[in-house]
């Protein structure tokens, strides 16, 4: 994977947590497991969809 702007992990948790969303909340809306979320949020990583999800 491409290196990732550290702030992308911030700025997911930001959008989730202005939409009032629990991490599985907004895993089910983007279509991933909720493990899988959590594991990328915290790693900072990008997978397809994820940052574009929370915009």
């Amino acid at each position: 994977m491409a290196d990732v702007d550290p702030k992308l992990g911030e700025l997911i948790k930001k959008r989730r947590l202005a939409r009032r969303l629990t991490q599985e909340e907004a895993a089910e809306m983007i279509g991933c497991h909720s493990q899988y979320y959590t594991q990328r949020a915290h790693h900072n990583a990008h997978p397809n969809g994820l940052a574009d999800s929370v915009r």
